[in-house]
């Protein structure tokens, strides 16, 4: 490798800050509502999420020391168990993909909400401001991949710090009353908190995505396993410790039915302009991790089609190299959902997205936890002690407990997206004989 072409790998911080981005994003500033129904359980819920993706950090990690696979995290699946797992992994993390591009989107207009409340009161208008923020970044991306990095880079920036100073600040009117009773939902402790737990996992979606640049990555054997284990880390505990304190200093029940659970945190620890402050954060927040999500719209199907997994036009590129059939079809999917979803309230909205995108996530994480399983048996400078064999099937058991918390109707809707993808197997293999 020349020294120029080093020069465009991502060093261990960039990668990490990749993996911290991916993470933090609108979860950090919507879920304070989602779960605040669930009281003192969220605490909880979060111990065990903090735990799960901690373990999944692990599995990708050391995932990335087995043979070298460059087409995203299916290809392990693929390499482990054949193509037709391979297709189911990279279909179900497809479908997550747009999916969360749509629930993100409701996230950036819920935020705007508090400053413009129009959008609060007309679903309709909410879901036009939604589907054109969609595709402005739609547009970002198929300029060029440099121009969607831009913005990626100037959103991450912005957006950590002052939620940081934010909860510092607001310790003085923490109130541990506020998580009584611990179960306020009248279900059983187990159910209560496996439900919490796959909310809390939306703010977790994005360990991954080290793994899945590890082409682009310095020394990837190393770095990528340190950014995505610390990447990991650090965003579960800010993720967990700002949740945990805006239900401390705001009372859940008002939580529960606000549009911008963070602007009114900063409410009541600056007064003023802090919820504004705060909302705008949250939308701009949200906003780049629309870009960054639209960007994997792209390169992933890119890279299924190029390895037969995926119709041949999702591998081509317009003049600047963007994937513009690939970027195009994803946010016309995206649409889809914001459009069909928009008589509901823009929290019910993106509790739903959330929870279907996190299931259609839990699928390649199980995948990959047993490929991990079996390529660290037989492939590569990691070997499968028994210690990393716990920490394996204690993923892959975490996986299938997060698709328990997600509910029937979510695992109805997702079991019927993922074998949607049959038929387009089924004609792919068809095209190959």
């Amino acid at each position: 490798m020349t020294k120029n072409n080093e020069k465009q790998l991502l060093s261990l911080p960039m990668a990490t800050a990749l993996v911290i981005g991916s993470m933090i994003g609108s979860g950090i500033f919507l879920l304070p509502a989602t779960m605040a129904p669930y009281g003192g359980v969220s605490a909880l819920a979060w111990a065990f999420t903090a735990g799960g993706a901690l373990l999944l950090a692990l599995t990708f990690a050391w995932l990335a020391g087995t043979r070298t696979v460059g087409s995203g995290i299916y290809a392990y699946t693929a390499l482990a168990f054949g193509d037709f797992a391979g297709f189911l992994v990279a279909w179900s993390y497809w479908i997550s993909i747009w999916i969360t591009t749509s629930a993100l989107a409701i996230a950036t207009v819920s935020y705007l909400s508090s400053i413009f409340p129009v959008l609060a009161e007309s679903r309709v208008l909410a879901a036009g401001t939604g589907l054109a923020l969609l595709w402005t970044l739609t547009a970002v991306n198929l300029h060029s991949v440099r121009s969607a990095g831009g913005v990626q880079l100037v959103t991450v920036v912005l957006k950590i710090a002052p939620l940081v100073v934010l909860i510092l600040m607001g310790l003085v009117h923490f109130n541990l009353d506020n998580f009584e009773p611990f179960n306020p939902t009248g279900k059983p402790l187990g159910q209560a908190t496996s439900t919490a737990a796959a909310l809390a996992l939306w703010a977790m979606l994005g360990l991954e995505t080290a793994s899945a640049a590890a082409g682009k990555v310095e020394n990837p054997g190393r770095n990528v396993a340190r950014a995505t284990f610390w990447g990991t880390l650090l965003a579960a505990l800010v993720t967990a410790g700002v949740c945990i304190a805006a239900m401390g200093i705001v009372p859940p029940a008002q939580l529960a039915v606000s549009n911008a659970p963070m602007a009114d945190v900063a409410n009541v620890v600056w007064g003023g302009y802090g919820g504004t402050i705060i909302a705008l954060l949250g939308a701009l927040s949200a906003f780049g991790c629309i870009n960054g999500w639209v960007l994997l719209q792209g390169a992933v199907p890119q890279a299924m089609a190029r390895d037969g997994l995926f119709p041949k036009a999702a591998a081509q590129e317009n003049a600047r190299g963007s994937p513009a059939f690939a970027l195009v079809l994803g946010s016309v999917l995206a649409s889809v959902m914001i459009i069909i979803n928009h008589t509901q309230t823009l929290i019910g909205l993106f509790t739903f997205l959330a929870l279907l995108a996190t299931l259609a996530n839990l699928v390649p994480y199980l995948f990959c936890a047993m490929a991990a399983l079996r390529l660290m048996k037989h492939d590569g400078p990691v070997p499968l002690t028994r210690g990393r064999a716990v920490v394996l099937l204690g993923a892959a058991l975490y996986a299938m407990w997060s698709i328990y918390g997600a509910g029937q109707e979510v695992v109805f809707w997702g079991f019927l997206l993922l074998l949607s993808g049959l038929p387009v197997y089924v004609w792919l293999q068809r095209g190959k004989n």
